[in-house]
């Protein structure tokens, strides 16, 4: 069974639409929760901006590094 007409969605745009106002609401959210966290450890705007784009990289640095969680 074809699932948009399941859902009773006929249009594919809609579909489409709801899939990247998701997409880009997920990554605000990234966004904001990221910054929270990386304010925690006292860190800077630079420190987030890396932190957002490699997470690889700059989390175990949070993980393993000097730097301590203030509440």
């Amino acid at each position: 069974m074809n699932a948009p007409i399941f859902l009773g969605i006929y249009d594919m745009t809609v579909l489409k639409t709801c899939s990247v106002i998701g997409t880009i609401g997920l990554l605000g959210l990234y966004i904001d929760v990221t910054i929270a966290f990386v304010k925690r450890f006292n860190k800077g705007m630079g420190f987030t901006i890396g932190t957002v784009l490699l997470p690889f990289i700059f989390y175990p640095i949070l993980a393993f590094g000097k730097s301590k969680y203030s509440k």
